[in-house]
């Protein structure tokens, strides 16, 4: 896919956050998140896996507003979508933000041993 030009880009969650939260500190959030909405696919990886702060879900918010439309995304998280409501604080803006997050979305579950165990990468201290 890279190969053929397309543009993507895979972040954790909380890098994510904490990009847009110093984006928008220093007055260039709307630029910043123009630049997400550029990339052709942008993977976003463990997704809620905690509740989000009392800031982020604006941030949410926003991005999800300007992927939703145009560009491809793709959420990996170990929790189920029927627990991401909660993780944002189960008030009017998660709603908004789960539509625009799960509408027209596609929604793959893989059961079994980690990954990382099955190749030995995983810390078991």
């Amino acid at each position: 896919m890279i190969e053929e030009g397309y543009t993507a880009r895979y972040i954790r969650l909380y890098d994510l956050l904490s990009e847009l939260s110093e984006a928008d500190m220093n007055d260039r959030l709307p630029q910043y998140l123009k630049k997400l909405a550029k990339l052709d696919v942008l993977v976003i990886d463990d997704f809620l896996l905690t509740p989000t702060t009392e800031h982020e879900p604006k941030y949410l918010m926003e991005f999800f507003e300007l992927r939703s439309r145009h560009r491809s995304l793709i959420l990996s998280s170990q929790m189920e979508t029927g627990e991401w409501h909660k993780k944002l604080g189960g008030v009017a803006i998660a709603d908004a933000i789960l539509d625009r997050a799960i509408s027209n979305s596609y929604h793959i579950y893989i059961y079994g041993d980690s990954l990382r165990m099955k190749t030995g990468t995983a810390n078991t201290d």
